[in-house]
């Protein structure tokens, strides 16, 4: 999967080449001009910004742009005044020395990985002008700690201070950061919504029914996840790559097929899934089994304590060898019979 998205990136990005029509201030442009207006008398049109193609229309991509960024609402060209209306697609791509990005009131439109592979990208601030944002802008930046959109955007919005993006209409959350927390109004997680995102546990709200393709993919910190019993939809490579994975805590009372590749690349079962655990509820272990995309876990326990003891359980015990019951219960030492160490099974006699 991840052979393929940067294989992707460079085909999508060597097409998307374009020269810049003018530099100001360290920032590049492109004109889009309309003509005169007849009543006003002035220039028509609005500003993008965009990239230099000499530094980064060869990949691997090392880009301008650097440090504290800040944009301006408009600009002078050739003796007119233009609005800055867009951020062009993969203006500040691949920016390793990015940190932020200012955006002003006249922005209306981020386009497609317009910030994709800025590694130390740690803040943005969505203006309420903005109201079209493409899908996958923020592709691999692990060390986004802070979004958010400014109130009184009609399209987007970070209710309750999820340091989130999430579209009003739709109740999806759209983009995510180190730092968020999903509100249970939420009933959607969008395609690569938390990518690449440094959490270690997180509880999906009741709410949620669908999680999107590639919503939690290469999370590499991800320990836990507890997925709700709304859910009924989980999206190809939604938790591949997630390494540190070790419990999956699924409260579905009726599983139905999902793809492998939600949880790996199906034709590469990873070495640290067999370390992977399943709790399911009571009494439908044999449906997990029997059903797609579910019976790929090794190990698959029903819980007979609640989810956040079993969270407790895992936590205190980090580097230490606990032992549990098919049961789900801690066990002080083995029993006869199966029991299960760090993800593993293991027989007693």
């Amino acid at each position: 999967m991840k052979t393929i998205w940067l294989s992707l990136f460079l085909i999508v990005f060597t097409h998307q080449v374009c020269a810049y029509d003018f530099k100001d201030n360290g920032i590049f442009y492109n004109v889009f001009s309309y003509g005169i207006d007849e009543e006003t008398g002035e220039m028509n049109g609005f500003l993008e910004v965009t990239f230099d193609e000499e530094v980064q229309g060869v990949y691997p991509i090392v880009s301008y742009y650097a440090g504290d960024v800040v944009i301006p609402d408009s600009v002078c060209y050739q003796g007119d005044k233009y609005p800055v209306k867009r951020i062009g697609a993969f203006a500040f791509s691949s920016c390793p020395d990015l940190i932020s990005v200012s955006l002003p009131q006249t922005i209306t439109e981020i386009r497609e990985g317009a910030f994709n592979g800025c590694e130390n990208l740690t803040s943005i601030f969505i203006p309420r002008s903005v109201i079209t944002l493409a899908e996958e802008i923020f592709i691999y930046c692990p060390h986004l700690d802070f979004i958010s959109v400014e109130d009184g955007n009609p399209i987007y919005d970070s209710r309750e201070g999820c340091n989130a993006v999430i579209e009003t209409a739709t109740n999806t959350l759209l983009i995510g950061s180190n730092n968020t927390f999903i509100p249970n109004t939420v009933t959607a997680i969008g395609h690569a919504a938390m990518d690449n995102k440094s959490f270690v546990e997180l509880k999906i709200p009741d709410s949620v029914v669908e999680i999107g393709e590639s919503s939690f993919f290469d999370c590499e910190k991800l320990q836990r996840i507890e997925i709700p019993n709304s859910v009924i939809s989980i999206g190809d490579g939604a938790f591949t790559w997630c390494p540190s994975l070790v419990s999956v805590i699924s409260h579905i009372e009726e599983p139905t097929e999902i793809l492998e590749s939600s949880w790996f690349e199906s034709d590469d079962i990873p070495d640290y899934w067999g370390n992977v655990t399943l709790y399911v509820p009571k009494g439908t272990r044999e449906l997990y089994k029997s059903t797609k995309g579910w019976n790929v876990f090794l190990n698959i326990v029903e819980m007979d304590v609640e989810p956040t003891k079993i969270l407790q359980l895992e936590t205190e015990s980090e580097g230490e060898s606990i032992i549990f019951g098919l049961d789900g219960k801690r066990r002080s030492n083995p029993h006869k019979g199966l029991n299960i160490m760090k993800g593993k099974k293991f027989m007693v006699k």
